[in-house]
């Protein structure tokens, strides 16, 4: 494409669709995302523990109590770390007070709980679903490379384990980024959005031997892809006037 005829689709672009609704599914991991923006912008935030340290922060954070409580109101259950100078939390034991596996925790008169575990560091997790008595066995590793099994928060597994794909996915996302300047501040955020799409969009298809097509193959006209579903295992065409991968997942 010329550089004309990209700036001027550029220069045109409009974001504004209030009918698109997001049905989110049973389990939804949310962190923070740092979006690399340097020009002045009030929504810019410095975030000096990050690799990407100035920028826009785009999450969703559930890691005061009264916005637990909220969620739980609402049928929404949730659970995550939390800072412990926040506000309204009670006092739990200090971290020298805790050995490596023990764990201390409170709870409210609505069963918010919040618990603080250690293994090499503290971690203090807040969740408005999971009993702080429920636990569970892991491995740590010591120095000299072996590996102990040590008691652990049920919650704190269960948040590990739905956590990791954020990590995953702004690592994927930093090697085919766009990371182009503009002087529009609200582009940097587009473009995010766009990496995110190319990012998801490649765990979604891979390429294999080529098979024929599930959807549009038949015994009269045989079509074979080299493309595959990378959940479904199905081999689909995606072509310039086909594209038997989006027909499938309808």
């Amino acid at each position: 494409m010329p550089v004309n005829r990209f700036s001027w689709l550029l220069s045109h672009l409009h974001l504004n669709d209030n009918s698109a609704v997001y049905n989110p599914n049973r389990i939804v991991a949310t962190y923070e995302s740092m979006i690399k923006f340097k020009g002045c912008h009030s929504s810019k935030q410095y975030m000096p523990k990050k690799p990407i340290k100035r920028g826009y922060k785009v999450w969703a954070l559930a890691d005061n109590y009264p916005l637990m409580s909220y969620l739980k109101s609402n049928g929404i259950y949730a659970c995550g770390t939390v800072n412990m100078t926040r506000k309204h939390l009670p006092q739990l034991k200090d971290n020298k007070s805790l050995k490596q596996g023990e764990y201390d925790w409170n709870t409210d008169q609505f069963s918010i709980s919040i618990i603080k575990w250690k293994d090499k560091r503290s971690v203090s997790l807040l969740s408005n679903f999971h009993d702080p008595t429920d636990t569970d066995i892991v491995p740590t590793r010591a120095k000299d490379g072996t590996l102990t099994m040590i008691p652990c928060p049920k919650v704190l597994k269960d948040y590990n384990e739905n956590m990791n794909c954020v990590d995953k996915l702004n690592q994927n996302k930093k090697s085919c980024q766009i990371d182009r300047k503009s002087q529009k501040w609200w582009h940097r955020i587009f473009f995010h959005f766009i990496d995110i799409a190319v990012e998801k969009s490649a765990h979604q298809s891979k390429i294999s031997t080529r098979r024929r097509c599930a959807k549009c193959s038949t015994r009269e006209k045989e079509v074979r892809t080299e493309w595959m579903c990378a959940v479904c295992n199905v081999p689909l065409c995606i072509t310039k006037n086909r594209n038997c991968f989006a027909d499938h997942h309808k």
